[in-house]
């Protein structure tokens, strides 16, 4: 018979730099100060070895308790395959109704009490920030790399700023004359106090939804 361990996770910023965005610490500590409810845990087999990790986020409608993991859980190890479905079986036993978005497709999906299997996104575009400056410039389509040089012939200066509001003040009022949605500007305040370690209090707002 199958056994595993699901226990809290540790795991620092640094040792979960390859997680996608919705899976890295820094992002469950910017909803928690949103005010949502996150969990990480590890999977573990008998033996002790951690082959999967997990960021639960839970949100609670009323009386409902609807829990969440965004891309994940990321795996690792050889002989996962076998043990992912039981993994998150076992996860929502623990949470009660869970939604699971897996980064990578589990065939089959696992179906079972209070875990609904949901497709994920048709695309998800991924930028390789790795290759470089030289590397970026040489991979941009003719368009975007002309602007460039005339952005560069202009002399605009690219700078870091604390003070954003403006920008996020005017990405909402895009948001709306287009009709789409995106993260609210308070996540991306928590975002910036999450990498100051989570510091600065986010206050207890909600989250505005499962991102």
């Amino acid at each position: 018979m199958m056994t595993m361990r699901i226990t809290s996770d540790d795991t620092g910023d640094q040792d979960a730099v390859a997680a996608p965005m919705q899976q890295h610490p820094r992002y469950g500590r910017a909803l928690a100060l949103c005010g949502a409810e996150v969990r990480r845990l590890a999977i573990a087999g008998d033996d002790g070895a951690v082959f999967g990790r997990a960021q639960v986020v839970t949100r609670r409608l009323g009386p409902l308790v609807l829990s969440m993991i965004g891309r994940g859980p990321v795996w690792h190890g050889p002989g996962v395959a076998g043990r992912q479905r039981a993994a998150l079986r076992q996860i929502a036993r623990g949470t009660g109704p869970l939604v699971a978005i897996p980064g990578a497709q589990v065939a089959p999906m696992p179906r079972g009490p209070g875990l609904i299997a949901l497709m994920t996104p048709a695309h998800h575009a991924v930028l390789d920030l790795g290759p470089g400056p030289a590397g970026l410039r040489a991979g941009l389509g003719g368009k975007w790399r002309n602007r460039l040089v005339r952005a560069e012939a202009d002399a605009v200066a690219v700078s870091r700023a604390r003070d954003f509001g403006w920008l996020l003040a005017a990405e909402a009022g895009q948001a709306r004359a287009r009709g789409y949605r995106s993260l609210p500007a308070r996540f991306t305040e928590a975002w910036v106090a999450a990498g100051d370690g989570g510091a600065t209090d986010g206050g207890a707002a909600d989250d505005g939804g499962y991102r």
